[in-house]
């Protein structure tokens, strides 16, 4: 589903340093060359194929899903990280490092 790429995706850009921003924007260009056929990745036995779209969806579409949950995830972390930051917690991100993934996907997957 677009909904795990997009959180799975995210995840990994943030985790790795990136701001919800950064990681939206590699989310949604990686999302589109793979709606495009212009991404590939190995599959089980290491051979490199076009990477298969998370939805049989056309690319409008499926970039409109996309931009929507995008657009929610980036509304919550920027909320979360005011609320923490007017509090004198730690940023949003760096608790998500953390945690990892799947604090991560925990924080998301309530957003839908």
């Amino acid at each position: 589903m677009i909904q795990d790429f997009v959180i799975e995706k995210m995840s990994a850009y943030v985790i790795g340093g990136s701001t919800p921003e950064s990681a939206a924007h590699f989310t949604r260009g990686e999302l589109e060359a793979i709606y495009k056929g212009n991404h590939h990745s190995r599959d089980t036995s290491g051979a490199w194929r076009i990477t298969p779209p998370p939805e049989a969806l056309p690319i409008e579409a499926a970039m409109k899903k996309a931009d929507g949950m995008i657009a929610e995830i980036l509304q919550t972390c920027k909320q979360q990280m005011e609320t923490e930051r007017t509090g004198e917690k730690q940023p949003r991100t760096e608790r998500i490092k953390k945690t990892g993934l799947e604090g991560l996907k925990r924080f998301t997957r309530g957003i839908t």
